[in-house]
């Protein structure tokens, strides 16, 4: 188990109020009354096409309380998401109040599994956490040093992989879409996509001998667009959003004149 302490670009608010629950879930993909609490469950608010305008981790309190987590990016700040749900605020009984503390994530051995994570503010944390009623020092690593975990796991990150050119199928998060009566912004345009086996790109991993993050080329044919790249070994490994075509463990390709292989496809 390690403690991830440099989230300096992430923040954070309580929504509360009566209304919370059916406001988050007009708006997102959430079923907010059906979370597991203590630990946050991405959600994703999109527009009328089914892609990305916010990426956050919700967090249930209690029936009327939720925390959301967002980190920041070129596409996506706190500030943006507020005045977004201001936007959709029309009279319901909720309120939402910006935190200033910092926070920590708690991962334990199945790390970024199920892309749910828990987060920790600094009042709860003296390098030292309760669990299960004992007392353990945690070691501590950086953000960026579960790079290559992420990478390895194919979990997509906002302002990466999760951006507002693709949609949560396309990038591997199929599992936050509710199935459910009522609708939530571009729901049926991905229930389509759904119904229809694939999306037009997939999310894959990929090795290559050199560092780039231009397009990937087949036969001189743009196939994808790559998202992280981290050295591993004498290779450089990475992520990329390519056309569902190309999305096949062997591909070959060019870029910047290296040549690359996709090794591993995430699964719809």
């Amino acid at each position: 188990m390690i403690l991830i302490d440099d989230l300096n670009n992430w923040r954070w608010i309580e929504l509360c109020g009566k209304d919370a629950s059916d406001f988050l879930k007009r708006l997102t993909t959430a079923e907010p009354n059906n979370l597991k609490e203590k630990i946050a469950h991405p959600t994703a608010a999109l527009n009328s096409q089914g892609k990305f305008l916010f990426f956050f981790y919700l967090q249930k309190i209690k029936t009327d309380s939720f925390l959301i987590y967002i980190e920041e990016t070129k596409s996506q700040t706190l500030q943006q998401l507020l005045e977004w749900f201001d936007l959709y605020h029309f009279g319901e009984d909720i309120s939402w109040n910006k935190k200033d503390d910092a926070l920590y994530w708690i991962i334990g051995d199945d790390i970024l599994k199920d892309q749910i994570l828990t987060f920790l503010e600094p009042s709860f944390l003296d390098k030292k956490i309760s669990i299960t009623n004992q007392k353990i020092d945690l070691p501590i690593q950086k953000r960026e040093s579960l790079e290559i975990q992420r990478i390895n796991k194919l979990f997509p990150r906002a302002g990466h992989e999760i951006s507002p050119q693709w949609n949560p199928i396309e990038v591997g998060l199929s599992s936050i879409l509710k199935s459910k009566q009522g609708c939530y912004p571009g729901q049926e345009v991905l229930e389509k996509i759904i119904s229809r086996g694939s999306p037009a790109k997939k999310l894959i991993r990929f090795e290559i001998s050199g560092l780039t993050k231009t397009p990937l080329n087949f036969d001189e044919t743009k196939i994808g667009q790559i998202t992280t790249v981290q050295k591993q070994g004498n290779l450089y490994t990475g992520l990329a959003i390519v056309s569902k075509i190309y999305a096949t463990v062997g591909q070959t390709f060019t870029c910047q004149n290296k040549e690359g292989r996709i090794t591993h496809v995430k699964e719809i």
